[in-house]
């Protein structure tokens, strides 16, 4: 099956209603949709291709994703997306998610519309989406890298699935509209994920990202920012080649019918019995009142729903 040849899409490039010109046929692209889960082995390797491009400083006692011990289904996890220089500027974007599955192939979780969420804003920016904020202020060596302030946000639309393959720098987001047609997967790179005990997901956003349409049509989002934080020194030449290496693996699963990509999940919906955690759930990482001012959309969420044309929320942006 060929790899989907991807084309380049702006931080608020839709993804378009009609499928675009394409040499490769949807066909060919789409995964098999017989295939389920279950028909991929539980525990195969990961190309050596899949390494974390930069360190982020983890507590001690962290494992990979995929292995146990394994929540059950309805349990509640914090997806924590911590940057690299967290041990400079501290926070992390926290977002707490009910467990779908969690085997020795992966997680899938549910985050759904309404959670309330940490999400982080560039200190002397905060009445700014970061995604506005100059490249030059956001995108410098760690050394002189702008504080963070914490911020108390809501995912919005009607939720988002995400599906976590073990040993996989990326993990599978699946967007469908109001009425829960299939718009599309949202292939977010980032750090292979590791598990703290039962309740902690850890990870660090690599701002490239894909877009993969219904018909298997491909795009690519934020070339611009990997670009900038290259060219104003927060990530090397070297850092950005491996995240541009890690974007082909994905798009090679994805063209071979990785179980992340199987289509059950493209119309899996959540138990209606699962309450939407309550703001103790990150108030950890939240002060009281620190709640943006404007309207209740930030980090990577505008970005994000244009892209797919659903309802979404903050993100573990750069």
């Amino acid at each position: 099956m060929p790899v989907p040849v991807p084309v380049s899409v702006r931080d608020n490039g839709r993804m378009p209603d009609a499928a675009p010109a394409s040499p490769v046929s949807p066909a060919a692209t789409r995964p098999p949709a017989t295939r389920s889960p279950a028909t991929r082995p539980p525990a195969a390797r990961p190309p050596a291709a899949a390494r974390d491009p930069f360190p982020i400083t983890l507590p001690a006692g962290t494992r990979p994703v995929g292995e146990g011990p394994f929540a059950a289904p309805g349990d509640l996890v914090r997806w924590r997306f911590r940057r690299l220089d967290y041990d400079r500027v501290g926070g992390e974007v926290v977002q707490p998610m009910r467990v779908v599955r969690d085997d020795p192939r992966g997680m899938v979780l549910w985050l759904a519309g309404g959670t309330p969420t940490a999400d982080l804003r560039v200190r002397g920016f905060e009445e700014l989406n970061p995604h506005e904020v100059d490249h030059a202020v956001r995108f410098v060596p760690v050394d002189r890298a702008p504080g963070r302030v914490p911020i108390l946000r809501h995912w919005h639309g009607r939720g988002v699935l995400r599906i976590v393959p073990a040993g996989m720098p990326f993990s599978v987001w699946v967007f469908r509209t109001a009425d829960g047609g299939f718009r599309g997967w949202y292939v977010n790179l980032e750090h292979r994920h590791r598990r703290l005990g039962a309740a902690d997901l850890f990870t660090s956003d690599h701002i490239l990202d894909l877009l993969i349409g219904p018909d298997g049509a491909v795009r690519r989002k934020d070339d611009d920012e990997l670009a900038g934080a290259v060219r104003y020194g927060m990530w090397t030449p070297e850092t950005a080649q491996v995240i541009e290496d890690h974007a082909q693996l994905a798009l090679a699963e994805f063209a071979a019918g990785h179980w992340a990509f199987a289509e059950e999940w493209t119309r899996w919906d959540p138990d209606p019995a699962w309450p939407v955690p309550g703001p103790e759930a990150v108030a950890a990482w939240v002060p009281a009142g620190a709640s943006a001012a404007g309207n209740d959309a930030s980090g990577n969420e505008a970005s994000v729903r244009d892209a797919v044309g659903s309802g979404a929320g903050e993100h573990g942006s750069m």
